[in-house]
């Protein structure tokens, strides 16, 4: 376990030994700024994989619904032949 002088000492102190909360407020939002980048790029990256993802299925879906199933004859051979008198 650490002792108290130790973590006094981990602590960075101006000249006059108050404690120097600019270096520590400057930490603080490099990391902030940090995150915030990586979150926006995780969101970008998500949106971009459901477009994607959306764009696959749609593809998929489409072409089956309007194409003829297995084993269904055209139209012209269920009516049988025209009658036009």
């Amino acid at each position: 376990m650490r002792s108290t002088h130790d973590i006094n000492a981990a602590i960075r102190r101006h000249p006059r030994n108050s404690i120097d909360f600019d270096v520590y407020r400057t930490e603080a939002a490099a990391l902030r700024g940090g995150a915030m980048r990586d979150a926006h790029a995780l969101r970008i990256i998500t949106a971009g994989a459901l477009v994607l993802a959306g764009v696959l299925g749609f593809a998929v879906v489409v072409p089956a619904a309007t194409s003829p199933a297995v084993g269904d004859r055209p139209a012209a051979e269920i009516s049988g032949p025209s009658r036009t008198h």
